[in-house]
């Protein structure tokens, strides 16, 4: 007997006859037979299946129509069911719209590290406006708690073969106990183990050299250290933030006596609102280029570091440190080539006061030597990162002045250049100093205040990420991961 294959709906190719919507009010919606009159859906493209429908359950609300009735009634009820349609499209759309402003606003809250009862505020301001726009359309919303916690932030910068250069806030862990360098220790490789970065492809470690990072038996950087040796061949190179070390090294200069009355001034200018209201009154009146004065704080200088690589600032202390060289040598000789006030008052001038500038130079020389004494590691190859050894191709040398550093390295054939630009590629991820840990603090302050104390570790958390990071999140592409439907609820 031979084999009877079962028959497939789909593999009969039934065609709708647009006849049988004037016929048995029957229309064909997105392939599927929908009687216009109940909306049920017939399964078939079957004239049978759609006349048994029309004959059990409209046939005695239709018996009497004409054919022409029934066509005049089948263009109403279709009319009928395409405004429908739109409505629940709209409906679509607009909870859509919706649910994106709500995540363009709390990104806009986040970025600013405002408080959430903010977004709370837009929201009530945007019902109003809604209101008056278009009554139909509403909704927005979030949450918050007290933790008195020292906080270890964690930035990374990473780097590509196409010189793309990403730095984001890896994570901010709440220390909840003690803060050795221990806990640190294990608190960077619970950070590192959750985000799958191994040991071997970090190459700087950059910190501020608080004495838990610094310790020299006990501090993080020991730590490292002896976790680092467990791998063959494998060194990382431990810097103290630049802008840190030259405030370090300027208290050498003993100018205790200079700085406490200029700060003793700017507190009184500043201590009472009359006197900065007179003050700012009379830079006015002169004509000065500075409408204001500032309180002193040696954090603003860290900002000298923003955008700049670390042999960017390595050029630039090798460079103050050669003209200090060349200053002690001048007061040695009594020359004042560079110092023109000092020139007003040469006659003035003992050989003593050469002897005291030559030695303040020279005590300022040697702390900078002292202190930078870690870049020695790399001297050597970040002068590769300058030159190079180019000057054979001059396509290359007029590419290196006309580009950026980073354009440059991207431009070169990574075949012919390939030690050169892992090379490159090692030192462009160096942190030389920690601006931006720095900046990331002042935001925290600001997000976590007195006035807003109950935000949890995790929102936190999630707010410096944000507001730290450089990158613009794609809002279609996270909603269409996040939300197949919108609902107006949520």
């Amino acid at each position: 007997m031979a084999d009877l294959k079962k028959r497939k709906i789909d593999a009969e190719c039934r065609i709708f006859n647009d006849n049988w919507t004037f016929k048995y009010l029957i229309a064909n919606i997105d392939d599927k037979a929908v009687c216009l009159v109940c909306n049920e859906t017939i399964s078939v493209f079957k004239e049978y299946n759609l006349k048994r429908h029309f004959s059990t359950k409209h046939l005695v609300k239709y018996k009497l129509f004409s054919p022409e009735q029934m066509k005049i009634e089948a263009e109403k009820l279709k009319s009928a069911l395409r405004k429908q349609q739109n409505v629940l499209k709209n409906l679509s759309n607009t909870d859509k719209v919706l649910t994106k402003a709500s995540y363009i606003v709390a990104y806009k809250v986040a970025k600013q590290c405002k408080s959430f009862s903010d977004g709370e505020f837009v929201k009530e301001c945007l019902l109003d406006i809604v209101e008056l726009l278009s009554p139909e359309m509403t909704h927005l919303d979030e949450s918050c708690d007290i933790n008195n916690t020292s906080q270890l932030l964690i930035f990374i910068r990473s780097i590509n073969h196409k010189f793309e250069i990403t730095e984001e806030l890896l994570s901010i862990y709440p220390m909840k106990d003690t803060t050795t360098g221990e806990d640190f220790f294990m608190a960077l490789q619970e950070v590192l183990k959750k985000h799958n970065i191994k040991w071997d492809k970090i190459v700087n470690i950059t910190t501020d050299g608080c004495p838990s990072l610094t310790r020299k038996n006990i501090g993080l950087l020991k730590r490292i250290s002896d976790e680092i040796k467990k791998i063959p061949e494998k060194e990382i190179i431990f810097l103290h933030c630049m802008i840190h070390q030259e405030t370090l090294c300027t208290r050498v200069l003993n100018l205790k006596h200079v700085v406490s009355v200029v700060t003793k001034v700017v507190n009184f200018i500043r201590g009472r609102a009359l006197n900065h209201r007179q003050f700012v009154t009379f830079l006015q009146d002169i004509d000065c280029e500075f409408t204001n004065i500032p309180y002193h704080t040696e954090i603003r200088w860290l900002s000298l570091a923003k955008g700049q690589f670390v042999f960017d600032m390595f050029t630039n202390v090798t460079s103050f440190t050669t003209k200090l060289k060349l200053f002690s040598q001048q007061f040695q000789s009594k020359q004042l080539t560079h110092f023109p006030i000092l020139q007003e008052r040469e006659k003035y001038l003992k050989s003593s006061d050469f002897k005291k500038y030559e030695a303040i130079v020279n005590n300022l020389y040697k702390e900078f030597i002292k202190a930078f004494d870690d870049f020695k590691k790399i001297a050597k190859d970040l002068s590769l990162l300058e030159l190079i050894n180019l000057q054979s191709n001059q396509i290359l040398k007029n590419q290196f002045t006309e580009k950026t550093v980073i354009e440059f390295y991207a431009s070169l054939n990574p075949e012919m250049f390939k030690n050169m630009l892992d090379n490159a590629q090692k030192y462009l991820a160096f942190f030389g100093s920690t601006y931006i840990c720095e900046a990331a603090f002042s935001l925290m302050k600001n997000a976590k205040s007195k006035t807003r104390s109950r935000i949890t570790d995790e929102n936190l958390g999630a707010i410096l990420r944000i507001a730290t990071s450089d990158l613009n999140p794609n809002f279609e592409e996270i909603m269409n991961h996040e939300h197949t439907n919108f609902n107006p609820s949520h």
